[in-house]
Protein backbone atom coordinates (compact mmCIF):
# COMPACT_ATOMS: atom_id res chain seq x y z
CA UNK A 1 0.00 0.00 0.00
CA UNK A 2 1.39 3.42 -0.90
CA UNK A 3 0.22 6.96 -0.42
CA UNK A 4 1.43 10.50 -0.93
CA UNK A 5 1.20 12.79 2.06
CA UNK A 6 2.57 16.27 2.60
CA UNK A 7 5.31 17.14 5.03
CA UNK A 8 3.99 19.73 7.45
CA UNK A 9 5.90 22.57 9.04
CA UNK A 10 7.98 23.53 6.02
CA UNK A 11 7.76 26.75 4.01
CA UNK A 12 7.22 24.73 0.82
CA UNK A 13 5.57 21.43 1.72
CA UNK A 14 7.00 18.48 -0.17
CA UNK A 15 5.24 15.23 -0.97
CA UNK A 16 6.31 12.24 1.06
CA UNK A 17 6.09 8.89 -0.67
CA UNK A 18 4.80 6.60 2.07
CA UNK A 19 4.42 2.84 2.26
CA UNK A 20 3.11 0.15 4.58
CA UNK A 21 5.37 -2.91 4.92
CA UNK A 22 5.34 -6.07 7.03
CA UNK A 23 8.73 -6.29 8.80
CA UNK A 24 12.04 -4.65 9.58
CA UNK A 25 13.73 -7.17 7.25
CA UNK A 26 11.60 -5.79 4.42
CA UNK A 27 12.66 -2.25 5.39
CA UNK A 28 16.29 -3.22 4.71
CA UNK A 29 15.37 -4.07 1.11
CA UNK A 30 13.64 -0.77 0.25
CA UNK A 31 15.30 1.52 -2.22
CA UNK A 32 15.99 5.06 -1.09
CA UNK A 33 14.49 6.25 -4.37
CA UNK A 34 11.10 4.61 -3.80
CA UNK A 35 9.85 5.93 -0.44
CA UNK A 36 10.86 8.37 2.26
CA UNK A 37 8.32 7.41 4.94
CA UNK A 38 7.41 3.86 5.88
CA UNK A 39 5.12 2.27 8.45
CA UNK A 40 6.54 -1.10 9.50
CA UNK A 41 3.91 -3.43 10.96
CA UNK A 42 6.33 -5.51 13.08
CA UNK A 43 9.92 -6.47 13.73
CA UNK A 44 9.70 -10.17 12.85
CA UNK A 45 6.03 -10.33 11.86
CA UNK A 46 3.14 -7.91 11.55
CA UNK A 47 1.55 -7.22 14.92
CA UNK A 48 4.43 -8.41 17.13
CA UNK A 49 4.77 -4.99 18.79
CA UNK A 50 8.04 -4.13 17.06
CA UNK A 51 6.70 -1.94 14.30
CA UNK A 52 6.70 1.80 13.91
CA UNK A 53 7.12 4.74 11.55
CA UNK A 54 10.50 5.18 9.86
CA UNK A 55 11.66 8.11 7.77
CA UNK A 56 14.53 8.25 5.30
CA UNK A 57 17.40 10.44 6.52
CA UNK A 58 19.06 11.13 3.17
CA UNK A 59 21.70 13.37 4.78
CA UNK A 60 23.02 10.54 6.99
CA UNK A 61 25.64 8.35 5.36
CA UNK A 62 27.54 7.09 8.39
CA UNK A 63 25.25 6.02 11.25
CA UNK A 64 25.55 2.35 12.16
CA UNK A 65 22.55 0.06 12.22
CA UNK A 66 21.54 -0.34 15.87
CA UNK A 67 18.82 -2.92 15.10
CA UNK A 68 16.08 -0.61 16.32
CA UNK A 69 15.99 3.13 15.85
CA UNK A 70 18.45 3.17 12.93
CA UNK A 71 18.10 0.72 10.07
CA UNK A 72 20.78 0.71 7.39
CA UNK A 73 19.22 -0.65 4.21
CA UNK A 74 20.98 -2.80 1.66
CA UNK A 75 21.53 0.27 -0.54
CA UNK A 76 23.12 2.21 2.36
CA UNK A 77 20.07 4.36 3.10
CA UNK A 78 19.51 5.24 6.78
CA UNK A 79 15.95 4.75 7.99
CA UNK A 80 15.23 6.39 11.35
CA UNK A 81 12.47 5.34 13.73
CA UNK A 82 10.13 8.06 14.91
CA UNK A 83 10.40 7.89 18.71
CA UNK A 84 7.17 8.92 20.40
CA UNK A 85 7.43 10.86 23.67
CA UNK A 86 11.06 9.77 24.14
CA UNK A 87 9.97 6.17 24.79
CA UNK A 88 12.10 3.38 23.32
CA UNK A 89 10.28 0.06 22.89
CA UNK A 90 12.54 -3.00 23.23
CA UNK A 91 10.31 -4.87 20.77
CA UNK A 92 11.39 -2.36 18.13
CA UNK A 93 14.96 -3.59 18.75
CA UNK A 94 14.05 -7.27 18.34
CA UNK A 95 13.06 -8.36 21.86
CA UNK A 96 10.35 -11.00 21.80
CA UNK A 97 9.02 -13.57 24.27
CA UNK A 98 9.91 -16.38 21.84
CA UNK A 99 13.64 -15.47 22.00
CA UNK A 100 15.68 -17.54 24.42
CA UNK A 101 17.81 -14.51 25.32
CA UNK A 102 16.73 -10.89 24.90
CA UNK A 103 19.79 -9.30 26.52
CA UNK A 104 21.20 -8.04 23.20
CA UNK A 105 17.92 -6.36 22.29
CA UNK A 106 17.44 -4.71 25.69
CA UNK A 107 21.03 -3.51 25.60
CA UNK A 108 20.62 -2.04 22.10
CA UNK A 109 17.46 -0.19 23.16
CA UNK A 110 19.16 1.15 26.29
CA UNK A 111 22.19 2.36 24.33
CA UNK A 112 19.98 4.08 21.76
CA UNK A 113 17.94 5.77 24.49
CA UNK A 114 21.07 7.05 26.23
CA UNK A 115 22.54 8.29 22.95
CA UNK A 116 19.23 9.67 21.71
CA UNK A 117 20.15 8.03 18.42
CA UNK A 118 17.42 9.17 16.14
Amino acid sequence: MTATIWQAGTPNPVPLAASLIETRAELKTLSRTTYNLVYVLGYYAAGDGGGGVFYLDSADTSSADNYGSICVANDGARWKLVIEDGVYNVRQFGAHESNSDNYTYFNAAAQAAVAGSV
